[in-house]
């Protein structure tokens, strides 16, 4: 039995309150805080390696987890949803639905990645390391890339057009920064995802 942390990023600085995207946007005190209890509760997980996206929130998150105990390996595949509005002035609250339907809506006419797109990233980079004999490991990512691999693990039914791809994208249920999403590998090498948590700062 194996398991993978999917771990999402920690809070970070926004100051302008602009969409993020692949900027580098370091983690707030919040967030460097969280992040501490991130490393304190990995100590006794006996975790072999960190995969990290290499946007600066992620390594951040994933330095202060490993604090030079852990290898650290980037990945491409990992980072964050490319949209035309990176870095964007956004108008209203960040955690709200509508601001991030704003965000994925112009794919059509100015490119970026819709649903599909990521999956076809993510899931078989998770899967490549699923398949790896190095013991217990930690995804740190981006909200959309964590929820495809955790969409495949539960068998969530693929979206079938760019409609479905669109409300897919913004209403999916949004995990917390900071938050750990622990997903087993079964002897049978089916995947069980544990109920996500999230530690107080």
């Amino acid at each position: 039995m194996k398991t993978i942390y999917l771990v999402r990023h920690c809070e970070y600085a926004n100051p302008d309150n602009i969409y993020p995207g692949r900027l580098p946007l370091p983690l707030s005190e919040v967030g460097k805080k969280r992040a501490i209890k991130l490393h304190e509760y990995f100590l006794d997980k006996n975790i072999s390696k960190i995969y990290s996206s290499s946007v600066i929130r992620c390594k951040e998150t994933a330095a202060a987890i490993s604090q030079g105990l852990i290898p650290v390996e980037y990945d491409v595949r990992l980072v964050e949803t490319l949209s035309a509005y990176q870095g964007y002035k956004v108008t209203g609250d960040l955690g709200g639905d509508e601001i991030w339907k704003e965000y994925h809506s112009h794919r059509k006419e100015l490119g970026g990645e819709g649903y599909m797109d990521i999956y076809n990233r993510a899931v078989p980079f998770f899967q490549e390391v699923a398949a790896k004999d190095e013991g217990d490991i930690i995804i740190s990512s981006h909200d959309d890339v964590l929820y495809t691999i955790y969409g495949f693990c539960i068998n969530l039914p693929l979206p079938q057009s760019y409609d479905e791809e669109f409300q897919l994208m913004y209403t999916h249920p949004v995990s917390p920064k900071g938050s750990i999403r622990p997903i087993i590998i079964e002897s049978d090498n089916s995947f069980k995802a544990q109920e996500l948590a999230v530690f107080e700062v």
